[in-house]
């Protein structure tokens, strides 16, 4: 008995490290992914991306390890971080599941959806619909309110890293980034103008941990990624034409390495460093990623 013990012993000692091994580096079946990676802040985020329209893709910073989260209509991606939600737009729903791709919900139903945002810590989920408004409900959908943002041909929404600010862009005023207060602690405003900073056509709006935003420049001929202080000051272009900035489906910014990541045509992705400079494309195999967004691993 006292061999045999032994041997169970040695056995439970090779195969539970394995096991969690195993749970931390695959990322599950085709339909529905799985990652136990324990949530680290030095550890890459894994790079959520929409594969043609009809996909949720994700895999890590290099390019390695790509799995199909869902297959799925999805025109636009956002998360929640609190409660490890994942919120993707369809052409008339917004819709959320686990990051693993289980568990899929409706949120809420509209026309012209072209962006989403989530403040898990305050329950508030924000949409725009494209020249219908900005709208703000609760993380299931309820008490859904137009929350009155001037402008029109509402696009793009992002939160500033302490959720106080809800960036936007438009089709009216698109010579500027938006913002309201989230708290009523300030009054509503812009960033900047083009008479400042040369912006013509901001679109794809990143935060990062400093308030910082990132953007594409869509204006032909001129097209650019950018970044700017909250307070509109130091605008510096990361990087402009001729590089592969003319056809921007998808930017993302990634903490842990310090870079932007963006989709150009729907054929490639690319990453830059912050401060800008050499950038590099980062291989995914097959598909048409566009809308890219950066997770914590769970």
């Amino acid at each position: 008995m006292a061999a045999m013990r032994r041997w169970v012993n040695a056995v439970v000692a090779i195969v539970i490290p394995w096991c969690a091994a195993c749970g931390r580096f695959g990322f599950g079946s085709a339909d529905a992914a799985s990652d136990t990676t324990a949530t680290d802040a030095s550890v890459e985020p894994l790079l959520y991306w929409i594969d043609g329209g009809q996909a949720i893709r994700r895999m890590h910073a290099d390019g390695s390890g790509g799995a199909i989260v869902l297959t799925t209509p999805a025109t636009c991606l956002a998360d929640d971080p609190v409660h490890q939600q994942l919120y993707w737009c369809t052409t008339s729903s917004i819709m959320r599941a686990g990051y693993d791709g289980t568990g899929s919900a409706m949120v809420t139903t509209g026309s012209q959806l072209f962006s989403v945002a989530v403040d898990g810590a305050a329950g508030h989920v924000y949409w725009a619909q494209y020249f219908v408004g900005i709208f703000r409900a609760d993380l299931d959908g309820a008490n859904a309110v137009n929350i009155n943002a001037p402008g029109s041909g509402w696009r793009d929404l992002a939160l500033s890293a302490d959720h106080t600010r809800l960036y936007y862009s438009g089709v009216i005023g698109a010579d500027r980034i938006s913002y309201l207060s989230t708290t009523g602690s300030e009054p509503n405003g812009d960033v900047f103008v083009a008479a400042t900073s040369g912006i013509v056509n901001p679109d794809q709006i990143q935060v990062d941990e400093q308030s910082r935003l990132y953007w594409a420049d869509s204006q032909s001929g001129s097209q650019k990624i950018q970044r700017v202080n909250a307070d509109g000051t130091q605008a510096l272009d990361l990087v402009a034409l001729p590089a592969p900035v003319n056809a921007v489906g998808g930017l993302a910014y990634n903490a842990v390495s310090q870079r932007v990541f963006w989709s150009n045509g729907g054929n490639e992705i690319l990453a830059v460093g912050v401060d800008g400079g050499a950038y590099e494309s980062i291989p995914f195999g097959t598909g048409m990623p566009k809308d890219l967004l950066f997770i914590a691993a769970p």
